[in-house]
């Protein structure tokens, strides 16, 4: 197709997708971004142009995500969409686990996503409490012989925080390909403060996403005895390993779960988890870019 120069804002290649010298040059002379992600979303590199037109994109997130109105307003929408993912799940999996705490969860979490959408409570204490909640719940769900007592990742201590915390990573690193593909800076969040090394934005927007794609795929591995563990190490600072066999399938099951095609409620479209990822960092984009702009027509310091 063609497509008028001045209306391109960015590039975005997934994959070996090759780029002519003229088309390089002509981005850089623009500010245009040429945005390289592999297939599966992982970001490899953003081309830097001396005028890049994404520079007061960026600014504009720093200045809003510094004032706590707007960090606060944007988290709070990504933890209300964690507590109704997280809901969604153990309502899909309640059979498994009849009354109890599977049930009492399902409750309790639909009486806190309102206080994480809509009331300006500490956005932390509400997003601590729904997360004690739920992973009393997904235990409940586990097989007892994998000795899973809750969420700790640094070191793993069993198979199934093992397999958490690889997919989290997996997916954060969609998120980051996500975020830059949408014109955004993936260390500077909401949620998550930024720190040297750690792509705050990304792991606020992969938390809605969690429960959907992360726990989904170890309530199923487990459930299937497809966890197991590697022989421990001399290092006790190592935790628990993942057989190599129990890895690849790991794999397997998240890029089958990636390419999972759902109703994008947002959107109203029909898109594979991948895709609703990007859709949810432009969406995170639009939001940053209208506050901006009303914050510029009103004459209020952002």
């Amino acid at each position: 197709m063609d497509v008028p120069q001045r209306e391109v804002e960015r590039i975005v290649a997934f994959g070996p997708v090759g780029i002519s010298g003229g088309l390089r040059q002509w981005a850089l002379n623009s500010g245009t971004e040429l945005v390289f992600l592999s297939l599966r979303g992982k970001l490899l590199g953003v081309t830097q142009s001396g005028h890049s037109r994404q520079v007061m994109r960026r600014v504009a997130q720093y200045d809003l995500l510094r004032e706590r109105e707007f960090a606060e307003s944007l988290g709070r929408a990504f933890i209300a969409g964690k507590i109704a993912n997280s809901r969604a799940l153990l309502r899909r999996r309640a059979h498994q686990s009849p009354g109890g705490a599977v049930s009492q969860a399902i409750t309790s979490l639909g009486e806190s996503r309102p206080n994480a959408g809509h009331i300006a409570d500490s956005l932390m204490g509400v997003e601590g409490a729904a997360a004690h909640t739920y992973w009393s719940a997904f235990r409940a769900l586990l097989p007892e012989q994998l000795g899973f007592e809750g969420s700790k990742y640094r070191p793993a201590p069993d198979v199934v925080n093992a397999a958490l915390s690889m997919l989290c990573t997996l997916l954060t690193g969609e998120a980051v390909g996500a975020l830059a593909a949408a014109g955004l800076d993936p260390a500077f969040g909401a949620l998550h403060r930024p720190q040297d090394s750690r792509p705050s934005l990304a792991l606020d927007l992969i938390e809605e996403f969690r429960p959907l794609i992360v726990d989904s795929t170890v309530l199923e591995m487990a459930g299937r005895g497809m966890l197991k563990a590697a022989p421990a190490t001399a290092d006790p600072q190592a935790g628990v390993r993942l057989q190599t066999k129990s890895l690849r399938q790991l794999f397997q099951r998240y890029e089958a779960r990636m390419t999972t095609v759902v109703h994008h409620v947002p959107s109203g479209m029909k898109c594979s988890y991948r895709r609703a990822l990007h859709l949810q960092a432009e969406s995170v984009a639009r939001c940053i870019k209208r506050h901006a702009v009303t914050s510029q027509a009103t004459g209020r310091r952002v």
